[in-house]
């Protein structure tokens, strides 16, 4: 793993922010599923792969590196469609804080999958973060759409733990903008014959919605994304993950400002709970880690 500096904690602030929009452009998106995942995995791809061509960077993966991607590319999809369906049945709130478990899975995974050591303060700070998400919790109602919205957010949870920890055992071979151009490339192309079994009637669908299809597309996708995973040069993904945890926050926030999704008073517990994870991890990173590797 590089030395860290502060421009890498700030590219890594800014793809947090950029990302927490995703829960509120989810919900303002009134397309099918498909629809909306695909058009986000085409607009990402062209913006990576143009700005790649501006400034002249290699479109060149070899066959090997080629056959790693495949199960990213993969898991990329399972949590994309796994996380817009939590958004659909629930609310904003639920469908980012179900999400927002990778940080525990991935400190509980990682040591095992990249045979690295446990950082003994990880598994104490994702568990208080876990309380910090019970109180975010606006109403747990276990209604049959919000238990299945649960269990999707769940999943999307589960396979971007995963997904994340793989690429950081090969960042070092692919660049994170690469990378992430040929997922959303390869996903755009897998989703094609699933748009046939929608009436396309679909001129006026996306005229509607063109802002918010180009922002989810080029800016939290393209933008969010790719200096997300450029952060795994830097970090642990079980330190991104934390660190991380305060995007809920930001998202529960954009749902109240544009979707009026008032949560209960337990957010101000909940968010000042997760944002206190997210300095210490911050603190111990730099004064420690960032001098001595994690």
């Amino acid at each position: 793993m590089k030395s860290t500096s502060s421009l890498n904690i700030v590219e890594l602030a800014i793809a947090i922010l950029v990302m927490s929009t995703s829960g509120v452009l989810g919900k303002q998106i009134d397309l099918p599923m498909v629809l909306i995942i695909w058009s986000r995995c085409l607009l990402g791809a062209m913006a990576l792969f143009l700005i790649r061509f501006i400034f002249n960077n290699s479109f060149h993966i070899s066959r090997s590196d080629r056959t790693k991607m495949i199960l990213p590319t993969l898991l990329m999809g399972i949590h994309g469609l796994a996380y817009f369906y939590a958004l659909k049945l629930s609310n904003v709130a639920i469908g980012m804080l179900t999400l927002f478990t990778y940080p525990l899975m991935t400190s509980i995974l990682e040591p095992i999958l990249l045979k690295d050591r446990m950082v003994k303060r990880h598994l104490p700070l994702t568990l208080i973060t876990l309380v910090g998400i019970y109180f975010l919790v606006p109403n747990f109602d276990m209604s049959d759409d919000l238990t299945v919205g649960i269990l999707f957010g769940l999943l999307a949870a589960l396979s971007y733990a995963i997904r994340n920890i793989w690429i950081r055992k090969h960042i070092d071979l692919i660049s994170g903008s690469l990378s992430m151009a040929y997922q959303l490339l390869a996903l755009s192309i897998v989703l094609i014959p699933f748009l046939f079994f929608y009436p396309l009637e679909q001129d006026q669908y996306f005229l509607d919605n063109t802002t918010n299809l180009i922002t989810l597309g080029l800016i939290t996708t393209a933008v969010g994304h790719t200096l997300f995973v450029r952060s795994f040069k830097y970090f642990s993904v079980t330190t991104v993950s934390i660190m991380s945890n305060f995007t809920p926050v930001l998202g529960i926030g954009w749902g109240m400002l544009f979707l009026d999704e008032i949560p209960k008073k337990g957010i101000y517990i909940g968010g000042s709970i997760i944002l206190l994870v997210t300095l210490v991890e911050i603190f111990f990173y730099t004064k420690i880690d960032g001098k001595h590797g994690d």
